[in-house]
C-alpha cells in the first residue's frame, strides 16, 4: 500500500507535466509510462522508504524541470547557430566566438546542476545509492532510444 501511494505521489506531478505541453514531439501517454515505470523501479532499486521517496522525487522533479529549461536553450542556441551559420558568408568570426562560448557557457551550467543535484541527495541515500541512481538512469535511458529506434526502424520497414 505504501508504494502505490509513493507511486500516485510520484506521478501526479509528471501527469500535469505532460498535460501542460512540455512534451510536445512524443505520445504523451506513452511518456507518462516510461515515466512510471521508471519511478517504480527507481523505488525499487534505492529502497527507499515512503518518506525518503517523497523528499527524493520532490528533488528529482525540480531537478527534471531545471535541466529541460537548460536543454531548452541550448536547443534555441542551436537554432541560432544554424541561421548564424548560414548568413555567415563574410567570415564573422567574433560572432562565431561568442556563440561557441555561450554554447560552452551553458554546458558548464548544465553540469553544475548534475552535481548539485546529485550531491544534493545525499541526506537522503546513501553514495552508493547515488551511482547506482547514475548507472541506472543511463541504462534507462539508453534501453528506451533503442526501443525507439527499433519501433522506428520497423515502422519504415514496412
Amino acid at each position: 500500500m505504501k508504494i502505490v501511494r509513493v507511486l500516485f505521489l510520484v506521478l501526479v506531478p509528471f501527469i500535469f507535466i505532460n498535460a501542460q505541453g512540455m512534451r510536445r514531439q512524443a505520445d504523451p501517454a506513452a511518456l507518462e509510462k516510461i515515466e512510471q515505470l521508471e519511478n517504480a523501479k527507481l523505488i525499487k532499486l534505492l529502497d527507499l522508504n515512503e518518506e525518503d521517496a517523497i523528499r527524493f522525487f520532490a528533488r528529482r522533479k525540480e531537478y527534471q524541470q531545471n535541466m529541460r529549461e537548460f536543454l531548452q536553450q541550448r536547443r534555441e542556441i542551436i537554432d541560432n547557430t544554424h541561421e548564424l551559420l548560414r548568413q555567415d558568408e563574410k567570415g564573422n568570426h567574433k560572432k562565431l566566438n561568442d556563440k561557441i562560448d555561450e554554447i560552452f557557457e551553458l554546458e558548464s551550467q548544465i553540469f553544475k546542476e548534475k552535481r548539485s543535484y546529485y550531491k544534493s541527495l545525499l541526506d537522503i541515500v546513501s553514495p552508493k545509492q547515488i551511482l547506482q541512481l547514475m548507472s541506472f538512469e543511463e541504462r534507462f535511458r539508453r534501453e528506451v532510444r533503442e526501443k525507439l529506434i527499433n519501433r522506428q526502424n520497423k515502422r519504415d520497414g514496412e
